[in-house]
């Protein structure tokens, strides 16, 4: 938080048209501010070069071709440059961006305590959000080569937003002539200093030998990024990532091994939403073929056929409940934990046994129950039914004389839970 003395400087201070209203952040290259314009009222964030005026030209000449390179970028995971200059009084360069504010209206980044150890959900979030926002870079020639948690802001949509592109790679040569970046020097300077860039934690361990930044050393960064806000721990090169994700969604162990990988050319960045798509899938196959594989045995045994209408009711009704979870169960989605078992259905409910001496009749059937009530299950995880509604539907389609008893049975076993469900 800002001090009386640093509030009160702010306050009295201007850049063209730009108010400063407070400080928002503070590096090592410059300062940014929350300003405001003078003729609009509008807010925005002010980036102001604070070094010496006599530093390194290519410390400066890249603090401009940040800012050059920003307003060529549109994206909204990243921040947006729309405005730039030199400020008359001081000489320093400065250029004017998106105010990105969390939710409280406080600027915050990934690296807030708060965020260590974050809700599975925000994390996977946060994720597709820099792995979307790397994609549209690195289309582009560029790599940001300094993603952590400093440089992650959180929008007031609670959605990650990458910030501070200072040590930027270009490899598009006609875009780094468009942010005033030249070639040659920038090789000779390479060559003198042999700097790496990038923070220490999340370097790649290629950038530690030497070897130029690449989109894949961006993708080690997001690895280790992704894990701290996982366990609120940092990876090490030694780290177990099996037993350290034990506890955690599988998907993330088809993800984090591909970004931590430690061969540059085996890095991968997958999407969490197709991953977790491809999960739910198989495990909805398997779930279908547990209850197919039931039904037959259950149609071959020479037990009764009310013994054999309960045992798939019942199988039916835990079947349905998985189902129901996996095609519902998403990051950022609440999701209604229907199960329609035990049956609660009404005792006087006649079964006629005649239909029941098809036993691929019974197995189709029960199939087709199940899909139909699995229909409505899905309307009630959208918010488009209450399961008052949902029963009531069910209770009429009960009533169709077309439909075999034992269906009636299944329709009216879903409806009296359902209504059950909702008085609680």
């Amino acid at each position: 938080m800002n001090t009386p003395q640093q509030l009160e400087s702010t306050a009295a201070r201007q850049v063209a048209s730009w108010k400063f209203i407070r400080l928002l952040g503070k590096g090592g290259m410059a300062e940014v501010y929350e300003v405001e314009d003078t003729r609009l009222g509008t807010r925005a964030a002010l980036k102001l070069f604070s070094c010496a005026k006599d530093a390194d030209g290519d410390v400066r000449a890249r603090f401009l071709a940040e800012a050059a390179l920003l307003a060529r970028l549109s994206h909204p995971r990243l921040v947006r440059v729309f405005d730039y200059g030199i400020d008359s009084s001081s000489d320093r360069p400065y250029f004017v961006m998106d105010l990105v504010l969390a939710p409280s209206g406080d600027p915050k980044t990934l690296a807030d305590k708060e965020f260590a150890g974050a809700d599975e959900s925000h994390v996977a979030m946060w994720y597709d959000d820099l792995r979307d926002a790397l994609d549209f870079i690195h289309a582009r020639g560029i790599v940001h080569r300094d993603i952590k948690l400093q440089n992650v802001l959180v929008g007031p949509d609670g959605h990650a937003v990458l910030s501070d592109f200072g040590v930027a790679k270009i490899f598009d040569m006609s875009l780094r002539k468009e942010v005033g970046l030249s070639p040659e020097a920038t090789l000779h300077a390479a060559k003198e200093r042999r700097t790496v860039m990038g923070s220490l934690g999340y370097l790649a361990p290629e950038l530690e030998m030497g070897v130029a930044a690449s989109p894949a050393s961006d993708y080690y960064a997001l690895g280790v990024l992704v894990f701290y806000l996982l366990t609120g721990t940092w990876c090490e090169p030694r780290t177990n990532l099996a037993d350290a994700l034990a506890t955690y969604d599988p998907v993330w162990m088809d993800i984090l091994p591909k970004l931590l990988h430690a061969t540059p050319a085996a890095r991968a960045c997958p999407s969490w939403r197709e991953l977790e798509n491809q999960h739910r899938e198989a495990e909805i196959a398997q779930a279908e073929d547990k209850l197919s594989a039931t039904a037959v045995k259950l149609t071959k045994t020479g037990r009764r056929l009310r013994i054999a209408l309960c045992a798939a009711i019942v199988l039916g009704g835990a079947c349905l409940a998985i189902t129901t979870a996996i095609l519902f169960r998403r990051p950022s989605l609440e999701t209604v934990d229907v199960c329609f078992y035990p049956p609660t259905a009404p005792k006087d409910l006649e079964i006629d046994d005649e239909d029941f001496e098809d036993d691929a009749f019974v197995s189709a059937g029960l199939l087709e129950a199940r899909g139909f009530v699995c229909e409505y299950v899905a309307k009630i995880n959208r918010g488009e039914m209450s399961r008052q509604a949902v029963a009531e539907e069910l209770k009429k389609r009960a009533s169709d004389d077309s439909l075999d008893s034992y269906v009636t049975y299944l329709y009216k076993v879903s409806a009296s839970n359902l209504l059950h469900k909702a008085q609680k």
